[in-house]
């Protein structure tokens, strides 16, 4: 019996972009989250 089993990499998306320019897309996403964190929670909450 013939092996019909074919292994490949899966269809992930690429866009060509480094990590580092990934993750500063993360950080400037997480920019909003800490403004809006300060304003109802004070500088006082991260002590």
């Amino acid at each position: 019996m013939e092996n019909k089993l074919i292994v490949s990499l899966s269809p992930h998306v690429h866009s060509g972009d480094s990590i580092q320019k990934n993750m500063y897309g993360v950080l400037i996403a997480l920019v909003p989250a800490f403004l809006v964190s300060l304003y109802f929670f004070g500088l006082g909450a991260s002590s």
